[in-house]
């Protein structure tokens, strides 16, 4: 299985980064142990985060290419934000790459040693001196439960999803919900997925996230069937929701009409405003790219179909 870390070397690599400037720090420590492992991205050490950030920005200014600076949370991040914020007001593409706590720091509550007012105030000091910052979560709601044995009771097993959902609520608050999308997914391996979870109960747990739109798993041949799960819950008012239509779980192209079928059924629902179509899960590195492209260009296709059926 692909892990984040190795999926943010794969992509720095593919947009012409040749070496990512950090210090090793604990929270930050899993990405630089890949970084050694992959050792496609040469790493260039510093003992001061100003210089991490300084360097990174000459490194773009000098080729053309993404700068790279990697720190950890809180005290390492928040020590380079005069560099960042130098290279945001001269357009130099820097990226900045923090680690952070899980799910079960925040969900201890623990007192993190480089958190300075909340989980989220780095989050929102880096909105301000950067084009966009955002934070890369697990969507474990539902995998969650295939990793655990033996196999949980659905009501603790609930119970401890939601000190997770808690957790990732403190860590939103105050960040605008128009912009936070939630996956939730089965994962992607490809497998019997006999022993995944039932939709009907997570949908609860995932309706807590505090987010305007909601994607998940809904066009594989494991859990198509619960779109009718919306007909007995309750879509809030203001969220929406953004069901797989196309699968990572097969090389066969979905047809563009089946695709329109699978989208009309949520929105017959919960409304056609409140449909947004979307993938399973990510195609990268589960088909072959040009069977992706395929897929996504069948999405669209059937996007367009179900548009012509639903506002006629």
């Amino acid at each position: 299985m692909v892990t984040l870390g190795r999926f943010l070397i794969q992509k720095l690599a593919e947009h012409g980064v040749r070496e990512v400037f950090g210090i090793p720090g604990d929270f930050a420590l899993p990405l630089f142990r890949c970084m050694e492992e992959e050792g496609s991205l040469r790493l260039v050490s510093f003992s001061h985060e100003p210089a991490v950030g300084f360097a990174a920005d000459g490194a773009a200014r000098c080729s053309g290419r993404p700068g790279v600076a990697c720190v950890t949370y809180g005290a390492g991040a928040l020590n380079m934000v005069n560099a960042v914020a130098g290279a945001y007001a001269e357009k130099s593409p820097l990226v900045v790459i923090s680690g952070g706590p899980g799910r079960d720091e925040m969900a201890r509550g623990v007192a993190l040693h480089h958190q300075v007012k909340s989980f989220a105030t780095q989050l929102r000091v880096y909105r301000e001196v950067t084009q966009e910052a955002l934070v890369l979560d697990d969507p474990a709601t539902a995998t969650g439960w295939d990793m655990i044995d033996p196999e949980p009771d659905v009501a603790d097993y609930r119970s401890f999803t939601m000190r997770r959902i808690e957790a990732l609520n403190h860590a939103l608050r105050g960040l605008p919900k128009a912009r936070i999308r939630y996956h939730l997914c089965w994962g992607s391996w490809h497998g019997p997925h006999v022993t995944d979870i039932a939709m009907r109960d997570i949908v609860e747990i995932m309706l807590r996230v505090d987010c305007q739109a909601y994607s998940f798993e809904a066009g594989n041949v494991r859990h198509e069937h619960e779109w009718r799960v919306w007909q007995e819950v309750k879509l809030p008012d203001d969220k929406i929701l953004l069901p797989g239509v196309v699968s990572h779980a097969t090389n066969v192209v979905e047809h563009p009409e089946l695709v329109a079928d699978r989208i009309c059924r949520f929105a017959d629902i919960v409304g056609k405003e409140r449909v947004v179509a979307s993938t399973d899960c990510g195609l990268g590195g589960r088909v072959h790219p040009q069977i992706a492209w395929a897929k996504l260009e069948a999405l669209a296709q059937g996007a367009t179909v179900a548009t012509k059926r639903l506002w006629r």
